[in-house]
């Protein structure tokens, strides 16, 4: 098969064209420039040039292949980072119809059913519902919370020996999942299309609290590290200070206390899928990640 592919050069995105090109499907990467375009290429992948918000080019892109995987690059640094999804989607969707994609994968998110108090959530719930609008053979994928969020505080962990966490209480567990586990069972996804599409919820083997991740960091990095709560009221001002616009920093604090109240949670109505990848592998991952990118 000939499978395209938003995202290559992304967390989830890779990991789909890579298991594709794995399992000896043709991958036609979908990029933004030349440069990313050629790094394709050399990864063995098409590579064709279309802005997420071009529905000309994205139809082009979309044009004889036999599914794809469409996600919404985040951007949390637009004026309007909702307006900019909504945006986004549709350019997707009248792409894929134009097209006549014959299926594709969604990315989507835990708390994507509710409409309102969810942050950037909501940005997965105008994708779901422009979808069930669109007619299209898109099945959806709705992640939990990535285990890679954790890798922000992987730094202040090894340098300060504190784990700051907006997941409280410390010792509340939440559902979670590696991106790589999201990209694995999207491209399976897209591998076992049989004329029927899924809506599945998708999280890792265990739930993870944030005493967990500090308990497993101790251990990867042999030093004693420390949960410490991170209030609501801290997020937003905290996002505005290191630049994000105002509309994203607030989302990012609506969502943490969707979360908090158990707002943000699977509908337990979908297919439940349960990865692979175990907060300790996800973390020694991370470790090597940012002993890699800090020298």
């Amino acid at each position: 098969m000939k499978l395209a592919i938003i995202g290559t050069t992304g967390q989830t995105g890779s990991i789909v064209a890579q298991t594709l090109a794995k399992n000896g499907h043709t991958v036609r990467a979908i990029v933004r420039n030349q440069a990313a375009a050629e790094k394709a290429i050399a990864q063995g992948y098409e590579a064709v040039i279309a802005p997420v918000d071009d529905v000309a080019a994205l139809t082009a892109a979309f044009t004889d292949v036999d599914g794809a995987y469409l996600m919404n690059p985040p951007a949390y640094m637009d004026a309007d980072m909702f307006a900019r999804a909504h945006t986004v989607h549709k350019a997707l969707l009248q792409a894929a119809q134009a097209a006549k994609l014959p299926h594709a994968v969604a990315l989507s998110s835990v708390g994507a059913q509710h409409a309102t108090g969810t942050g950037n959530i909501l940005t997965t719930h105008d994708f779901e519902q422009q979808i069930a609008q669109s007619g299209l053979n898109i099945s959806i994928v709705r992640a939990a919370n990535f285990l890679d969020n954790w890798a922000s505080g992987i730094a202040t962990a090894r340098e300060q020996g504190i784990l700051p966490s907006m997941f409280l209480p410390l010792d509340k567990k939440y559902p979670m999942v590696s991106s790589i586990d999201i990209g694995r069972t999207a491209a399976k996804l897209l591998m076992q299309y049989n004329g029927t599409t899924q809506f599945i919820e998708l999280k890792s083997p265990q739930d993870c609290s944030a005493l967990d991740a500090a308990q497993v960091l101790s251990k990867l990095l042999n030093k004693d590290i420390k949960a410490v709560e991170v209030e609501n009221e801290a997020i937003a001002p905290f996002f505005q200070s290191i630049g994000f616009p105002s509309i994203t920093a607030h989302a990012f604090a609506e969502m943490m206390h969707g979360f908090n109240t158990d707002h943000i949670v699977f509908t337990g109505r979908m297919q439940n899928v349960v990865g692979e990848i175990t907060i300790e592998e996800s973390f020694q991952r991370l470790i090597a990640s940012d002993a890699h990118s800090s020298h």
